[in-house]
């Protein structure tokens, strides 16, 4: 058996199909790993839920920052954003199980067998990877209450806050920010402390690129505190592309973008990477 990690898809299933040939990819014994954000942007969102949907427990997808704004919009009645990129969630006719599926969906995934966790975006370096386990299950645990979500998804969750510190803040506050730690994250502070996001924008100092040699922020993997045999593959960072660090590995290599699609073989101490090339379906923002 062996476990591929694969990163951002957006909708790209014909690059997943190349992919998984260029592997050997075995229907029947293999497992995938899958970095979230599977869905928008590109043109074949649900043609891509449908075939990862369909592969059961041969599947580990952690929620992304796209997943979780298409449940919003599905769980809210949709955005304006929603109805004009996400519509074809709603007028999917398996609506329901696919939003059913999507809360479902871990913010991260560790296996304590291959030493390695899996999650969308990043882990803030102030946290410990069991604090991390923790406040992720936490906040599956909100998103699969019913009751619990209601609360959620509408407390204010476009309140601005001044840094991602959880001490001392309101419970709905906290579980706010440490979903946007685990599907948005990219930099912080040398010291680890993590901006909400758009704040770096009004500090001349734009978010999505990685930091230039002046910038007072890091990326987070080069600020965390790695434990010996710490291992944490992620995505969400295109432009960063392929990210390769003794402890974190990133595999979000801007497949829709036409970068090409990345996956790792998460069972080999090698980690052997392999790409197929891609398409550009939309240009970055």
């Amino acid at each position: 058996m062996a476990v591929y990690a694969i990163g951002d898809l957006h909708g790209c299933i014909v690059e997943l199909e190349a992919l998984l040939r260029l592997v050997r990819f075995d229907w029947q014994r293999d497992r995938l790993w899958f970095v979230g954000d599977l869905i928008n942007r590109g043109p074949h969102s649900l043609e891509v839920i449908q075939l990862v949907r369909g592969l059961g427990r041969q599947a580990t997808v952690v929620m992304g920052n796209h997943e979780f704004r298409a449940i919003l919009g599905l769980c809210r009645g949709g955005s304006p954003y929603f109805r004009e990129h996400m519509s074809y969630l709603a007028k999917a006719p398996d609506a329901d199980g696919i939003l059913d599926w999507l809360l479902g969906l871990p913010l991260l995934h560790w296996d304590p067998e291959l030493g390695c966790a899996l999650v969308h975006a990043g882990l803030s370096p102030r946290w410990s990877l069991d604090s991390c386990v923790r406040r992720a299950e936490e906040l599956s645990t909100i998103l699969t209450d019913t009751l619990a979500r209601v609360d959620f998804f509408h407390h204010n969750e476009d309140r601005s806050f001044p840094t991602l510190e959880t001490d001392g803040m309101h419970p709905l506050d906290r579980y706010w920010l440490e979903l946007t730690v685990f599907t948005r994250l990219r930099r912080c502070t040398a010291e680890g402390r993590f901006l909400w996001p758009g704040a770096e924008l009004g500090r001349g100092d734009n978010p999505f690129l990685p930091p230039s040699n002046d910038s007072p922020f890091r990326a987070w993997y080069d600020v965390r505190p790695w434990a010996a045999g710490e291992k944490v593959i992620y995505g969400h960072w295109a432009s960063a592309g392929l990210t390769i660090r003794p402890h974190s590995f990133g595999l979000d290599s801007g497949c829709v973008y036409g970068h090409g699609l990345t996956a790792m073989r998460v069972d080999d101490p090698k980690h052997p990477v392999f790409q197929v090339s891609s398409r550009a379906y939309v240009t970055p923002d």
